[in-house]
């Protein structure tokens, strides 16, 4: 790093040399410590090299989801309150996202369109497919209004995301058992897209994303098979200030909220040597210190425009 000298005169406003040259020196960290580059893989005590092969992608599916919280502890909790007949099954359950899934891949229909076999039209303006077959609309509807994904208390105060967070941490975890990314990953954003800010917690504008409104989610995913292992909401202005402080977020007494974000994706990982590809918006000088201390290796593109380090000349760099 060229870094500037912090030990600079009081009534100097800048450094009057650079203390180091850009290039590479020849050291490799990842060398020293004799680290592989090594390809992603599923942990095999949850899945065996042979059902790997012979799984399709409904299987593949079901292993990425939190699918024992849900059965033994979201579904447990909504049928306590349903009467035997109208309990929501597992396989319900997976229909309807599955529904939901489908229904995203489509716009610009009416809902009740796809539950009635009259409209389907392959060629023009009629839906591309019907679920009649696959679930009732009725049902559907049911499950709708019946399903929440949190048995955890509302905490006393007003938390916005608090229906969501318990399943992003589901969700995180099992991925976390499940996958073993590859020596090179990368963190960035994706946005889900929304339309309505006012039924939408943490609605965001990023400009420099196609779909610009909505939920911004911060991801981490292995290079090499562009699979996601951890997720996080950006709640933004909608955080309440009574929530508890999240981890890494305050770095040596000082609030570093960016580099806790780089810390919490990456703490699966830590002490492995892998190498993460950081977005120019999170690239933090002190982020990839803190990533170093902890055995992994950031690099960033930095854009001129943006976030570029002070007293580091862009002309001086070949």
């Amino acid at each position: 790093e060229n870094i500037y000298n912090d030990k600079i005169k009081a009534d100097e406003k800048e450094p009057k040399v650079a203390y180091r040259e850009w290039g590479f020196s020849g050291l490799c960290y990842r060398q020293q410590k004799a680290a592989s580059n090594f390809d992603p893989k599923i942990n095999i005590k949850l899945a065996s090299r042979e059902q790997q092969i012979h799984m399709d992608r409904g299987t593949w599916f079901l292993l990425m989801t939190p699918i024992g919280w849900l059965q033994e502890t979201i579904l447990v909790a909504i049928n306590a309150k349903l009467p035997e007949s109208l309990q929501i099954s597992l396989w319900e359950l997976v229909r309807w996202m599955g529904i939901w899934f489908l229904l995203a891949t489509t716009s610009g229909h009416n809902i009740d369109a796809f539950w009635d076999d009259n409209t389907m039209d392959y060629c023009f303006s009629g839906v591309p497919f019907t679920l009649s077959s696959v679930m009732t609309k009725d049902r559907f509807e049911f499950i709708n209004k019946k399903l929440f994904f949190t048995v955890i208390p509302k905490p006393n105060y007003d938390d916005k995301f608090h229906p969501i967070l318990e399943l992003q941490n589901a969700w995180n975890e099992n991925m976390k058992k499940l996958f073993i990314p590859s020596w090179l990953v990368c963190i960035g954003i994706s946005m889900s897209k929304w339309n309505s800010k006012s039924s939408c917690p943490g609605f965001l504008f990023c400009p420099q994303h196609s779909w610009s409104f909505g939920n911004k989610w911060h991801s981490i995913a292995c290079v090499l098979c562009s699979i996601i292992f951890f997720v996080e909401i950006a709640e933004g202005k909608d955080r309440s200030p009574q929530a508890s402080e999240k981890m890494f977020d305050t770095i040596n007494g000082k609030e570093q909220k960016t580099i806790g974000m780089l810390l919490r994706m990456t703490q699966s990982i830590f002490n492995s040597f892998r190498i993460v590809l950081i977005e120019n918006s999170f690239c933090v000088l002190q982020g990839i210190i803190e990533l170093a201390k902890r055995g992994v290796y950031g690099t960033a593109i930095i854009k001129q425009q943006y976030y570029w380090p002070k007293y580091v000349n862009v002309d001086d760099i070949k």
